[in-house]
């Protein structure tokens, strides 16, 4: 257990530091979508409906775009998670946040991954770390050893069997 407190979902079990990072995130990414809304309405005024034309109109579109879609997967981790007391509460059995999963690919590799927030070390050796808002870890919350879980990836779709998941608290 870390920080002596923990946090829970249904689906992802959560420090109370990391909440706390969560939060933090949260804020910057909703003053960040406000500089880029400003910065979009500067180019709007200054280049009239040649605006989507202008050199910075896209990529500053597709930034906003990028924080409402990371801003939305953490307010609604926010939005569902409860405190419990002790570790003993939290659903072991199910991935979350701070799990270790092996599985089995349909290519028949085996894959290891580590579901951790993005700002959160990753030193456990052999296993490729995932944030919980990554396709991976999206697919990969709230499941259980024995499901077959299918991720969809730019390059296809990867079905996994999940075969061992460990939660580390």
């Amino acid at each position: 257990m870390r920080d002596g407190f923990i946090l829970r979902s249904m689906r992802l079990p959560i420090s109370q530091r990391e909440l706390e990072e969560v939060r933090t995130e949260v804020k910057d990414l909703q003053l960040l979508r406000v500089q880029l809304g400003r910065q979009l309405g500067e180019i709007m005024s200054s280049s009239g409906s040649y605006a989507a034309k202008t050199p910075g109109f896209p990529e500053t579109e597709d930034r906003i775009r990028v924080v409402e879609r990371t801003l939305g997967t953490l307010q609604q981790l926010l939005a569902t998670t409860e405190p419990v007391r002790s570790a003993a509460d939290l659903p072991h059995s199910r991935i979350g946040l701070y799990s270790k999963i092996i599985a089995r690919g349909d290519d028949g590799q085996e894959r290891r991954y580590y579901i951790c927030h993005r700002s959160s070390p990753s030193s456990l050796v052999g296993f490729q770390a995932v944030t919980p808002s990554s396709p991976i870890g999206q697919a990969l919350l709230g499941r259980a050893v024995g499901d077959v879980v299918e991720v969809a990836l730019p390059r296809g779709t990867l079905e996994l069997l999940l075969s061992s998941v460990e939660v580390e608290l």
